[in-house]
């Protein structure tokens, strides 16, 4: 598939699944380079089916849609959770990520308004931490992160029993002393994680 308009030849995308729960689908794409040399790029290995390949902006080339693997799980089981969609795009032999770019921002709000659909249908979603995570993060993307974490710190789980710890020591979990393990708020969690994923921060959070 064209994943390149600058390559004399279409790209081919071989994908294969690892098996296991949820997990995973891997995808390599073959791309030739300016030099005429081919390269074969290991992307990202991803949940389910991986990546979806839209043509985004009508340009001729597609874009490789994905969601945010690091919300699964985060706040709530694999079933509860939510994930805001990214974007990424090939040029050359770099895969960048350019959710962030404006001309991608009525599909990522599309995106959103079906995030919002289902919400609809089941409205005790509003109070669920998984679904609210990942609803923050995709409001942020489309520049209404503010009025989303106002919404969240009135309607969040405080109940939940969701493990949110960290290491005040800044060490990993599994080698932190005991005594120096802590358990996060929903918020503070949900604000670690949109911060150390680049996801636009609500000025109460800042």
């Amino acid at each position: 598939m064209r994943l390149d308009l600058s390559t004399p030849v279409p790209q081919v995308v071989m994908t294969a699944f690892t098996f296991g729960a949820h997990c995973c689908t891997v995808t390599y794409i073959a791309t030739v380079l300016a030099s005429g040399e081919w390269r074969v790029l290991d992307a990202a290995q991803l949940d389910g089916d991986g990546y979806r390949f839209v043509d985004i902006d009508n340009d001729g080339a597609k874009e490789m849609v994905s969601y945010d693997n690091t919300f699964l799980y985060a706040f709530a089981s694999y079933a509860d959770s939510n994930a805001p969609t990214r974007i990424a795009k090939l040029t050359g032999s770099d895969l960048n990520d350019v959710t962030m770019e404006p001309k991608y921002r009525a599909f990522l709000r599309r995106e959103l308004q079906q995030m919002e659909a289902d919400a609809k249908k089941d409205p005790d979603l509003w109070r669920k931490n998984g679904f609210l995570g990942g609803w923050v993060a995709a409001k942020s993307l489309v520049g209404e992160v503010d009025d989303a974490w106002k919404r969240m710190l009135a309607a969040y789980d405080r109940d939940s029993d969701w493990p949110l710890e960290e290491c005040t020591t800044g060490q990993e979990l599994d080698q932190c002393p005991k005594d120096k393990v802590r358990q996060q708020t929903f918020p503070e969690a949900l604000k670690k994680l949109l911060e150390g994923n680049d996801y636009p921060l609500p000025k109460a959070a800042r």
